[in-house]
């Protein structure tokens, strides 16, 4: 949030949860490159930053995929996962050398 020249993005303490605002975002796409798990794009119809909203706490892709392979999880813990899982990927690569 700190990244972003306009203030676009504000965290709701209530939910823990961080919204863009989309009539303070100039599309720099600076939080785009700084999210350290992804979860800002670049809406390119608005030219602005674009993040999931989760349904305002009740995320409908979760509820309703048919697999039940998706999960609503702490962002903390899976950028964690990520570099668990890298880790494991350039261990693979080291010793295949």
């Amino acid at each position: 949030m700190d990244i972003c020249p306009t203030g676009a993005l504000h965290r709701d303490e209530s939910v823990g949860m961080v919204w863009v605002k989309k009539d303070l975002c100039i599309g720099c796409a600076m939080c785009v490159n700084v999210c350290p798990v992804g979860a800002v794009t670049l809406d390119l119809v608005e030219g602005v930053a674009a993040k999931c909203d989760l349904c305002e706490g009740d995320p409908q892709c979760v509820a309703y995929c048919p697999a039940k392979v998706l999960k609503l999880t702490d962002a903390g813990q899976f950028a964690r996962y990520r570099m668990k899982e890298f880790a494991k990927f350039m261990k693979s690569q080291v010793g295949e050398s």
